[in-house]
């Protein structure tokens, strides 16, 4: 949530902030999916479906 706020605060583009994000998020993503699929039983196709889902309403149009 911080690399995010800092990310967002900037007013242009910072690199090492938008690549910090980017690896947070990538990490965290596989993190969810991970204790998912092996602590709850959710088979990949449901969490990525899920993910997919997420992703998709969160578009600006």
């Amino acid at each position: 949530m911080i690399a995010l706020a800092i990310q967002f605060t900037r007013k242009q583009y910072v690199p090492w902030a938008y690549w910090l994000v980017v690896v947070l998020i990538s990490a965290v993503g596989t993190l969810i999916t991970d204790i998912l699929t092996d602590t709850f039983g959710v088979p990949v196709e449901v969490s990525t479906g899920i993910f997919t889902f997420g992703l998709d309403t969160g578009r600006v149009t």
